[in-house]
């Protein structure tokens, strides 16, 4: 066995006092200035402390560690306390020192110096957190921690840590298995390697002796695998392990599905020590959990669907589609889920997904890979023994299709199997109102009036859905004229919402009042109920449509009636002054007579220009209309010139019309006249017989004077500068001056 001999200690002892002596002070100032939280206030002091990794600063601290444990057991989390910093950037480096506790002096082991450190802040101040990993070749024995914060203005902060220890002998014993149980089938036995590991002091051995216990359980028999060693007494150091093979054998007794103990192997491990005996640091028998699992199983399915609050196992064939309940994907027309498949059996095997389902865009999700179920199939994954298989599947679906039904069939190898079924819906109220109100309808008697109605709520019916959440918020939509109140939640109702209990159904009282009336007096508002789950939107909503009207009164009419007088009193009031301060002459030119004006300038005088309106610079023709310009189709051509000739002659013939009235009525008048002219005549004869005895003299008859005729109007046309115009038969023209016609040419 290797140790520390008593000469051999004897004379490293007079080497290190030797050395201690030219060096003592130095060391010793060096652990006074390191431990200046002596020396220091209480604000400058240093709390220190060590944990395993992810522990809290206010855990039991992990004092004991082995110098050459697993990897993974050699990090140590040191945690710093200082108290009254509450910036990162106040600090600059943070040093800690680690010193073996020696029987004559303190040696530095290691040192880290670290500006790479999670800071949490507290009311007090901030913790410093660092994570180190010591080397194996670290001796054992007693360790002492010293800090120092160097901060930015060139202070310091100190403090310090004892009872550190590093086992000298420490131990490990383990399998080659990860998990808490071994897994055992009564199909075949089962070989494990067990693990005997040294992770104390790399000087220090120890002897390991272990017997096998061949027939522990009745359920289990142990055979010894092949070793490397012949004896069962193994000398071990520091770092070092010895591997022990052994064969687990089912029995007759062992009974699938049931999990037992077993201790197939008494251990002993020791050491001597400097006086030559031997002192034992472990004499216990070693424990194996067994897990029994079946040859083949059906996989074991876990689909969840965090968006749509869905979440459920499946095992084989035994779901009744009866008692499937419809998953609610909240107004969309698609479904998203995650798989989780776990083989539980011994043996590792393959997995196919089949569907019965007549859908026809099923997409699996795997490794950001987007594949059919066909492309899936075909990469034939495999899943071992306790393995497990992660997959996500998307589908659109009909919406159209009430409670749409899914089946997803997980195969493993020799057709195990396990059938996933969903029913699906985009929403729960197709046959449900859980809004209603007594009256869509609501009459005003005034404008001011606020009126009072009742809402109804009843959502309580769907509390008994498992995969819906029964959040509702309560919203109405309408004009800014609309004020809505409701009374019981002392809340507004627009359109952003409020939130109603839940599963709880309520009347509510809603005041409504209108700033302002539109036309006919009628106005409307939407409200209703909107779905408002946690973590995801949702349209699902049921909306009502509530009518609003003012019934017309006397005092309403007279106060309408009166605003249209004064309406029509500034209207005219306007129009009138418009008239005087417009009456100006549109054309000023006194050499130009009535029947030299041309108003449009196309060249054809306006008692010829049928076209007074023509565009400056436009084509005309003798009648002053524009020439329409030839087009490729000889159709629209033809069809324009007709047209044109049409409106030409329509508009002649209008006035030869009135010409043949003015003629027909100068006619009829000197008929009338000549009528008149010969009863006269014939009348004179008869007074004269009868006044024979007369002497005055016959005096001849009045001229009967002929009726003056009023020239009619013959064209009217209004030209670009808004004036309008009129061609008279008399051949003259008249303007409109604002408030009456007059000839040109007058103001």
């Amino acid at each position: 066995m290797k140790g520390r001999g008593s000469l051999g200690l004897v004379l490293w002892l007079t080497l290190l006092v030797v050395i201690s002596n030219s060096a003592s002070l130095m060391i010793n100032s060096n652990l006074n200035s390191d431990s200046s939280v002596n020396n220091s206030s209480e604000n400058d002091t240093l709390e220190i402390k060590v944990h395993r990794p992810g522990d809290s600063f206010e855990d039991d601290q992990e004092y004991i560690w082995s110098p050459n444990d697993l990897v993974e057991n050699r990090v140590m989390q040191i945690s710093v306390f200082a108290d009254g910093i509450f910036g990162i950037d106040e600090i600059d480096l943070l040093n800690v020192k680690g010193y073996y506790n020696g029987e004559i002096t303190d040696v530095l082991s290691f040192e880290i110096n670290s500006t790479d450190y999670e800071a949490n802040f507290t009311d007090n101040g901030v913790i410093l957190t660092i994570l180190y990993t010591y080397n194996t070749d670290i001796w054992g024995g007693n360790y002492s921690l010293i800090v120092n914060l160097d901060l930015i203005d060139g202070s310091k902060m100190s403090g310090s840590l004892e009872k550190l220890l590093f086992n000298e002998y420490d131990f490990q014993i383990s399998t080659d298995n990860s998990s808490e149980f071994i897994y055992v089938c009564g199909c075949e036995s089962k070989e494990i390697t067990i693990t005997m590991l040294n992770t104390g002091d790399s000087d220090n051995g120890f002897f390991v002796n272990f017997t096998i216990i061949e027939r522990s359980s009745k359920e289990i028999s142990i055979d010894e695998g092949e070793n490397d060693f012949e004896t069962t007494e193994i000398e071990v150091f520091g770092g070092e392990s010895i591997d022990l093979n052994l064969i687990l054998i089912p029995t007759e007794e062992f009974e699938e599905g049931r999990k037992l103990s077993i201790q197939p192997l008494y251990v002993e491990i020791y050491y001597e020590n400097d006086e030559g005996e031997l002192v034992y640091i472990h004499q216990e028998y070693y424990t194996i959990s067994i897990s029994p699992i079946e040859q083949i199983v059906s996989p074991l399915v876990s689909v969840t669907s965090s968006q749509f609050n869905y979440a459920e196992n499946f095992y084989g064939n035994s779901q009744n589609l009866d008692e499937i309940e419809t998953i609610f994907t909240l107004g969309r027309a698609w479904f998203n889920s995650t798989y989780e498949v776990v083989n539980s059996g011994y043996y590792s095997s393959n997995l196919t997904l089949l569907t019965n389902s007549n859908v026809i865009d099923l997409r699996i999700i795997y490794d950001n890979m987007n594949l059919t179920l066909s492309q899936f199939n075909q990469m034939n994954p495999q899943i071992g023994q306790n393995g497990q298989f992660s997959f996500e599947i998307y589908l659109n679906y009909d919406v159209t299709i009430i409670d749409f039904m899914l089946e997803l069939s997980v195969v493993f190898d020799k057709y195990q199997m396990t059938n996933t079924s969903f029913k699906l819906s985009d929403s729960p109220l197709e046959s449900k109102q859980i809004i209603s109100i007594l009256d869509n309808k609501i009459s005003f008697e005034q404008n001011d009036q606020t009126k009072t109605f009742e809402t109804i709520i009843e959502t309580s019916s769907l509390s008994s859905l498992n995969y819906f959440e029964n959040e509702w918020k309560l919203f109405c939509t309408s004009s800014n004229n609309i004020d809505i109140e409701i009374v019981d939640l002392f809340a507004s109702c627009d359109d952003e919402g409020v939130s109603l209990p839940v599963d709880v159904d309520a009347t509510y009282k809603l005041d409504i009042s209108v700033s302002s009336w539109g036309l006919n007096n009628i106005e409307s508002f939407e409200i209703g109920l909107l779905h408002n789950p946690s973590g995801i939107s949702s349209s699902i909503s049921q909306i009502l449509t509530v009518s609003l009207e003012l019934a017309e009164t006397s005092d309403n009419d007279d106060q309408n009636d009166d605003t249209q007088n004064n309406n029509s009193q500034d209207n005219n009031t306007d129009n009138s002054s418009d008239n005087t301060n417009n009456t100006i002459d549109p054309i000023d030119d006194n050499n130009q007579t009535n029947l030299e004006i041309d108003v449009d300038n196309d060249g054809v005088l306006d008692t010829s220009d049928n076209c007074l309106d023509t565009k400056p610079g436009e084509a005309v023709d003798e009648f002053g209309c524009t020439i329409l310009e030839q087009d490729a189709n000889d159709e629209l051509q033809d069809n324009g010139n007709d047209q044109q000739e049409a409106e030409a002659t329509s508009s002649k013939s209008e006035e030869n019309n009135i010409l043949l009235y003015v003629v027909l009525g100068l006619v009829i008048a000197a008929i009338v006249g000549g009528v008149l002219v010969i009863r006269s005549r014939k009348s004179s004869p008869q007074n004269n017989v009868m006044q024979s005895t007369s002497n005055d003299p016959i005096m001849p008859l009045p001229a009967i004077p002929m009726p003056t005729l009023e020239p009619v109007v013959l064209q009217q046309w209004t030209d670009g500068n808004g004036y309008s115009w009129r061609q008279m038969s008399d051949q003259s023209i008249m303007w409109w001056n604002g408030s009456e016609w007059i000839p040109y040419g007058k103001n």
